[in-house]
């Protein structure tokens, strides 16, 4: 269990290194006026080690025990935090280069995104589920 909480310490401190790049590098552009950064890049690349590394380290689903369970909800908790940490790190970021008016708008969506009820917004994107066969 030692080694899995290490690892989620270890995954912020990879990610917020991958954002402090962002923060001084060109973001690239994947056509007309679409960019990325290439933190997201790192993200998954960083999620994509440790469970590699998770694999190796563990048993066969057939062979796991209460205590594998408990290690992969840990690996779970870690992942969800730093990817929440992340978002929020990135989030700053973009903002930080909004003018005031487009930063108070920015506020105001994500009010009302919190107020948002799912459902309302699945609903709103059926219509683009139909035409594209995608959600």
């Amino acid at each position: 269990l030692k080694w899995i909480r290490d690892i989620g310490l270890n995954m912020k401190e990879w990610v917020d290194n991958a954002v402090k790049v962002d923060r001084t590098a060109e973001w690239v552009p994947i056509g007309g006026r679409v960019y990325y950064s290439t933190s997201v890049v790192d993200l998954l690349r960083i999620f994509q080690d440790v469970t590699e590394k998770m694999r190796e380290r563990m048993p066969p689903m057939s062979e796991q025990t209460t205590l594998h369970s408990d290690v992969y909800e840990r690996l779970q908790a870690s992942i969800h935090y730093v990817l929440r940490h992340y978002a929020e790190n990135l989030e700053e970021l973009c903002i930080s280069g909004l003018n005031e008016a487009r930063r108070d708008r920015h506020e105001e969506l994500r009010e009302e995104s919190k107020q948002a009820d799912p459902r309302r917004v699945l609903r709103l994107l059926e219509p683009l589920a139909s035409s594209s066969g995608k959600i």
